[in-house]
């Protein structure tokens, strides 16, 4: 799971520790290709799970939340550099009206590419505080949008802060997505918590061979 990927002195205000260089980024993935690590995006782990299929060892998925344009700019061309695809969980209320995040343009040319973009909401609000009707502005509408400029419904979704509760899972899993991202630490996907997903959280403190290891011993057999 990461953030933003720039240069800490263009992140503005965003929190440090969401901030990861692109220097930084792309030693990690080198780190990973070379100990034989490959991507897929959140959605393929969904249909894999709904398909009853596993996939290769060493396989994960990235996840790069808000919509942020740095993902563009200088995500892409590292992901393209190593063959992997990411997941791409906007903010779609965001998208073409704030300056530095993703313009429709951008997110078709990322879907191109062989990106998921995953739905975010409309406006990266606590989802457990609002009314049924708000909560299914924030998911669904936001769903409605990414088709719109994409072409594609999302398949899966990432909870704003990670927040969720019985009203926000049933909204969800209504909706027709097939898998929603918590911010909890873990790595492992089943069918039964595929509406709760962990992820690992990576940081600007994350070293590469940190990050290895990390995803090694969540192996099976580790």
């Amino acid at each position: 799971m990461y953030h933003r990927i720039v240069p800490a002195g263009l992140a503005g205000d965003s929190l440090p520790g969401l901030v990861v260089s692109p220097t930084l980024f792309d030693a990690q993935l080198a780190a990973l290709h070379a100990a034989g690590w490959h991507t897929v995006t959140v959605a393929q782990i969904s249909q894999a799970l709904q398909l009853h299929r596993t996939f290769p060892p060493r396989t994960f998925a990235i996840s790069i939340d808000d919509g942020w344009d740095d993902g563009y700019l200088y995500a892409l061309p590292i992901l393209q550099r190593y063959g992997y695809h990411a997941t791409y969980y906007v903010i779609a209320g965001r998208v073409g009206t704030w300056r530095n995040v993703l313009t429709p343009d951008e997110l078709r040319t990322l879907v191109a590419d062989g990106m998921e973009i995953g739905d975010h909401t409309m406006n990266h609000l606590s989802l457990p505080s609002l009314s049924q009707a708000a909560l299914h502005y924030q998911v669904e509408t936001a769903a409605e949008l990414i088709e719109s400029f994409v072409g594609e419904r999302p398949a899966t979704l990432a909870y704003p802060a990670g927040r969720y509760d019985a009203e926000v899972l049933a909204e969800v899993q209504a909706d027709g997505f097939g898998m929603a991202a918590i911010e909890g630490s873990g790595a492992w996907e089943s069918a039964a918590d595929r509406f709760t997903v962990p992820r690992v959280r990576v940081s600007p403190s994350t070293t590469p061979t940190d990050l290895v290891n990390r995803l090694q011993a969540l192996e099976p057999g580790s």
